[in-house]
């Protein structure tokens, strides 16, 4: 089963990826983190470096996404810090966000995916009907509820 989501403290190694659909959000082995539709590069992190296996990309506690070089260095981030706790989704609408609150996305969505879909950490809903609870990893709960035409 492809994989769309990281949760706090997972990352991409180099040549891993997260698929939805036809986008794939890949961290390749020269080191640059790259948003492809089917084979066609959308976004990239513009981190490539020739020969420089070993990279990886990580969803940090604080929120932040990042991507480390070989030498464990920050090479580039979403400075999207915060407290709490997140996930990192590839939607189906192509775009990628950091959720706990919408703190960074790579700004590509380009289609609805008919109705947003929100995910509220720990369990809490403000209004709407919960759809069910997710459960990411031991410490983190998503509850699903779809947003209808009203606002979100």
């Amino acid at each position: 089963m492809a994989r769309n989501l990281l949760s706090n403290g997972e990352g991409l190694y180099a040549g891993q990826s997260l698929d939805a659909e036809q986008y794939k959000f890949t961290m390749q082995d020269d080191c640059n983190l790259v948003l492809y539709e089917y084979s066609t590069p959308i976004w990239a992190s513009n981190t490539g470096v020739t020969g420089k296996n070993g990279c990886r990309a990580v969803t940090q506690r604080d929120g932040n996404f990042v991507v480390y070089d070989v030498n464990g260095r920050p090479v580039w981030a979403s400075n999207s810090e915060g407290n709490g706790n997140y996930i990192l989704l590839l939607q189906e609408d192509r775009n990628v966000v950091i959720y706990g609150s919408d703190i960074w996305s790579t700004g590509t969505y380009r289609r609805s995916v008919g109705g947003a879909v929100v995910m509220a950490m720990n369990g809490t809903v403000d209004g709407g009907s919960v759809i069910g609870p997710v459960v990411v990893n031991q410490n983190v709960t998503a509850a699903i509820r779809k947003v209808g035409s009203g606002a979100a």
